[in-house]
């Protein structure tokens, strides 16, 4: 619900910028291109807006620190349910980087690898594993929890040298979570 606060230890360097420590986000409501949205705000990172009619928090775009947007997504980017171990899909958008105007073909890969018991300082979850690449040659991997409405429990991220943003790793985990009432 708004007003609900996700703590997460980051860990980032090079293109994702250098953090050492705690990024928070709180969900909150807010439109974007006159249409509702779910946004979660966060004075460290920006702020992404999620697509509340597709019940799969697909993002649909991401505003710098500023609230100035930095790229958007057309379709927005999700995850494809139900999940199940093995499932694989690909799914294509337009990606438009704001800064310089551009229009990128945008591709990624998904391939749901486990499900696992995951602990971190936030508690214990049962999650979803899944690995995630774009035609950029950025690899991610997620673990997810849709049954509890957490959509990241812990994330790695690498971008290599030939990425448009440079090379770059971020990891991060759940540590606190305050749900709204």
């Amino acid at each position: 619900p708004a007003g609900t606060v996700s703590t997460y230890f980051r860990r980032s360097s090079g293109s994702f910028g250098t953090v050492e420590g705690p990024v928070s986000w709180t969900r909150v409501d807010r439109e974007w291109q006159g249409k509702p949205v779910y946004a979660a705000v966060s004075p460290q990172a920006g702020t992404t807006l999620h697509d509340p009619a597709s019940n799969n928090f697909a993002m649909l775009a991401m505003l710098n620190r500023s609230g100035e947007p930095l790229f958007s997504f057309e379709p927005p980017v999700g995850y494809r349910y139900p999940l199940e171990v093995g499932k694989e899909w690909t799914s294509k958008h337009q990606m438009t980087v704001y800064p310089s105007r551009e229009v990128r073909p945008y591709e990624l890969s998904y391939t749901v690898e486990a499900q696992e018991s995951l602990t971190v300082p936030a508690g214990s979850f049962q999650t979803y594993r899944i690995l995630i690449t774009d035609n950029f040659g950025q690899v991610d991997r997620y673990w997810i929890s849709p049954e509890t409405g957490i959509p990241t429990i812990k994330r790695t991220q690498t971008r290599p040298a030939t990425h448009p943003q440079g090379a770059g790793q971020l990891d991060g985990e759940l540590i606190s979570l305050k749900v709204a009432k």
